[in-house]
């Protein structure tokens, strides 16, 4: 399956859709995507959905980090949600879900995002606090 990606807006948040593969092909422009949202909306929070992410290799990862990082250098954040279980254990092997959190589907992130709570580690299926 080829690569695309929807990108939608509902209230202050981006959800940036992907599917297919990805991986170094096209992590470049989505970091880059993420690097221009970051210098042009302050505060502003992204969720990646990978729900129909078919595979993902390290370097499509490394964009993931690099948007994160600019995000957070401007006081926003990134989040992800919906990983399959072969990108959630990629996921864990590198410890990624130690510095994003990770939510279970897109409603979970928005609902979590747009009521207010304190995100901070997700564990299991159940959001701690920070």
């Amino acid at each position: 399956m080829a690569f695309s990606l929807e990108i939608h807006k509902i209230d202050n948040i981006f959800i940036l859709n992907l599917n297919g593969r990805f991986d170094w092909c096209n992590g470049p422009f989505v970091a880059q995507w993420m690097k221009d949202i970051a210098d042009h909306f302050q505060s502003a929070l992204v969720v990646v959905n990978l729900a129909d992410v078919n595979h993902i290799d390290f370097p499509a990862i490394a964009s993931i980090i690099s948007g994160m990082k600019h995000l957070r250098a401007n006081n926003g954040d990134l989040y992800i949600c919906g990983t399959p279980p072969t990108v959630y254990n990629k996921f864990l092997l590198i410890g990624l879900e130690r510095v994003i959190t990770i939510f279970a589907d897109e409603g979970e992130a928005i609902n979590a995002l747009t009521s207010g709570i304190s995100i901070g580690l997700k564990m299991g299926s159940e959001l701690v606090a920070a």
